[in-house]
């Protein structure tokens, strides 16, 4: 403790005759030179900081800039792609309507075999018929038991035939039936898979809207921000900032030069 308080002596002086190392005018010209060169190194870093907060916002407001132009770029590309989307919803909506047509064509080529099937075999029952009587006609002129014999198994055999053709007839017919049903049911199941392709089409389509929104949305925030930013970053004064600090230092310099004046005095 006491070499420090020795120290002290030596370098300001402790009233005794041994000359100290500063006087006290040199000790208060350091002390008001420090505060200028204070003063001058707060307004030096006032203006750097100013200039970096300026700097940066206009660089968050350009990046910000750019954002909002992506965001236009994204909007347009989600609706573009909603448009050409919707497209092929629609193309899908016109294959399912004409697939349907197709299912409804061989639902009327299954009818008409049916009835084209069931006309043959009514015409082949009357011709068979007019055989018959025919027959029976010229076996009763000529005196033929038409009860027993031959002439039984002539009638027997022409009514086997009828059936045979009939039944033929009919089977035909129930077989291009079934040909034009399976076609029905291949063209419904066409027309089907067509709306449920244009109904995911159109799901898609409103997802690509909904993100167009999104973008466009986005973009009117960032243009927001944009316009901010820049306004923030020219708002920033520099040379105000500096002024404003140097002002600052220099009514403390002020201060400690009055100060410095009345302590020399006494």
């Amino acid at each position: 403790m006491s070499s420090v308080i020795d120290t002290i002596d030596t370098l300001f002086g402790n009233g005794d005759s041994e000359k100290p190392w500063f006087t006290p005018k040199q000790i208060s010209d350091t002390g008001l030179i420090l505060s200028v060169g204070g003063a001058l190194t707060g307004a030096i870093s006032s203006y750097v900081n100013a200039e970096t907060n300026s700097a940066t916002l206009k660089y968050q407001g350009h990046i910000s800039a750019l954002n909002a132009t992506l965001d236009a770029m994204n909007a347009e590309r989600f609706t573009q792609n909603a448009r050409s989307i919707e497209l092929n919803a629609k193309a899908e909506e016109i294959n399912a309507e004409f697939q349907t047509g197709n299912a409804n064509m061989a639902e009327m080529g299954r009818q008409q075999a049916l009835i084209k099937g069931q006309t043959e075999a009514a015409q082949m029952g009357l011709q068979a018929g007019q055989l018959e009587g025919t027959q029976k006609a010229e076996m009763a002129a000529n005196g033929v038991d038409l009860s027993s014999g031959s002439a039984a198994e002539v009638q027997a055999s022409t009514e086997i035939m009828k059936t045979i053709d009939m039944n033929t007839v009919e089977a035909n017919a129930l077989r291009d039936s079934f040909g034009y049903q399976q076609q029905e049911m291949n063209f419904s199941n066409e027309a089907v898979n067509a709306r449920m392709s244009a109904a995911n089409y159109l799901t898609e389509a409103t997802n690509q809207k909904l993100q167009a929104i999104g973008a466009r949305q986005a973009g009117i925030t960032d243009e927001a921000n944009s316009k901010i930013q820049e306004a923030g970053g020219n708002a920033i004064s520099p040379v105000s900032a500096m002024t404003s600090t140097l002002l600052g230092g220099l009514g403390t310099v002020a201060q400690n030069w009055y100060e410095r004046k009345a302590w020399l005095r006494n």
